[in-house]
């Protein structure tokens, strides 16, 4: 019997559901008697980077994911499940977000995400839409990101992006994956640009954009080869915008240079499911050496900024220091 719980993890769109989830789900097909409870009674606690309820409970294996780009505090969990291909001695098992975006287990929901991909759209063997696309380019994004506006605007100078999302209210979407691939499926190219660049940080921009039938644009990491077929998508982080938009021009205007990469599979090997379920389930059966867990050594501000420019930080602790002062001088 394995007492399993969840804590700290998304609200929107929709609520992740502890009874139905991509972890829960592989631990019952590796597993017997796991049983999902509150977390002031859990064995194993998994807990996300969205809230700090998780530093209330000690007495269990606590094990942090993150499907963004942050790295996990070791202070506060015995091991990690994050995009990073860097094992950490033996405490981070890679577990990218895609993952949780693929109908591995036939419930065709996780309440979020929303809507999952069915297998057999993985090989090719079922397509998303029988449509023709017709539209040159789409993009579906919630941040305004300064690498996805600068390639909207290069790419509008040969022909026009249409945006859909949060990012825009002149063409909103309704929550869900399934309302953002029908509107990609209308379109020959896709923008999927991460929101930033690390190794192994992969999420499901690729997978949607290759999934609803067009050419993704994708703006990632190199070490995307190590998840997909690189050749299934173009690669835009590897060249200058210049350069990107005229070898999509040429590529859109050739029918057979266009053929021969949207019909390329979206993997080479298809994922080894079994090894991932493998490793997560000797993950929640292990015995950890005791240590003391939930005193942080930086804080969660600390741990969001990390990665970014030196100057970037400096003008936030300005920022907060001017802040303070006002707040101060208030009656």
């Amino acid at each position: 019997m394995i007492k399993l719980a969840f804590s700290d993890f998304w609200h929107d769109p929709f609520p992740f559901e502890p009874e139905n989830n991509f972890f829960v789900h592989a631990l019952r097909r590796a597993l017997e008697g796991v049983e999902v409870v509150d977390p002031s009674a859990c064995d194993v606690l998994i807990y996300g980077p969205f809230g700090d309820s998780h530093r209330k409970y000690r007495d269990c294996l606590k094990i942090f994911y993150t499907g963004e780009n942050l790295p996990p505090d070791y202070s506060c969990c015995h091991y990690a499940l994050t995009f990073n291909p860097d094992p950490c001695g033996g405490r981070n098992l890679r577990l990218p977000l895609w993952y949780h975006y693929i109908d591995w287990f036939n419930v065709k929901s996780y309440g979020s995400p929303h809507w999952l991909v069915p297998p057999k759209m993985l090989n090719g063997s079922e397509r998303f839409s029988g449509q023709i696309a017709e539209r040159f380019c789409a993009i579906v994004y919630g941040k305004p990101v300064r690498s996805r506006k600068l390639a909207i605007k290069a790419f509008d100078r040969y022909k026009k992006v249409d945006v859909y999302g949060k990012a825009t209210h002149a063409t909103p979407l309704p929550d869900g994956e399934l309302a953002k691939l029908k509107a990609l499926s209308g379109y020959r190219f896709s923008l999927c640009y991460e929101n930033s660049i690390s190794e192994g940080y992969h999420t499901e921009k690729l997978l949607h954009g290759k999934v609803a039938g067009g050419i993704p644009i994708y703006y990632g990491h190199s070490s995307v080869a190590a998840d997909f077929n690189p050749d299934c998508c173009i690669q835009a982080a590897s060249m200058p915008l210049g350069e990107l938009v005229e070898l999509v021009r040429r590529i859109d205007q050739s029918p057979a240079a266009y053929r021969q990469l949207v019909e390329q599979p979206l993997f080479s090997e298809l994922p080894d499911l079994a090894s991932l379920i493998e490793s997560l389930s000797r993950l929640v059966r292990s015995t950890p050496e005791p240590q003391l867990l939930c005193t942080p050594t930086r804080t969660p501000l600390a741990l969001l900024v990390q990665g970014w420019p030196r100057g970037w930080r400096a003008r936030l602790r300005r920022l907060i220091q001017r802040l303070l002062q006002r707040a101060k001088r208030l009656p």
